[in-house]
């Protein structure tokens, strides 16, 4: 039974992708207070990218932060010092974002735009 898919704004895809995600998941509370279904947990993302030397987006970091069209994720390194229970490379470090991340209950989502359609006036024919 499988519930969930993890949502966030990928600061590594190109630009416009990048965007895309970052409105489509920003329309979630709308969605969400307009349908009266809740469907998005905002719940952050770690997202886990090397070492300090392997990843381009820790260098282009300023004092621990990195700002993209995403949004901003604080710089997490070693993941090993703040995350002990991961079990990854004491080297590794990652990106932490807070905002515009975690994840969303497909089903509820479909509920949510099937509740503001019949609140448009829609007609909602259920499959047998």
């Amino acid at each position: 039974n499988d519930e969930g898919r993890i949502v966030q704004c990928d600061c590594s895809a190109d630009a416009i992708s990048a965007q895309l995600s970052r409105k489509s998941i920003e329309r979630f509370r709308s969605i969400e207070e307009t349908s009266g279904v809740d469907f998005y947990a905002e719940v952050g993302n770690l997202t886990i990218v090397g070492s300090r030397e392997q990843s381009p987006a820790v260098r282009d970091s300023v004092d621990g932060i990195l700002t993209t069209s995403c949004g901003r994720a604080s710089v997490v390194g070693p993941i090993s010092e703040r995350f002990p229970y991961c079990s990854v490379p004491s080297t590794c470090c990652g990106l932490l974002a807070t905002t515009n991340a975690g994840y969303v209950s497909p089903r509820r989502l479909v509920l949510a735009q099937i509740e503001i359609a019949r609140q448009n006036g829609c007609d909602v024919i259920r499959d047998a």
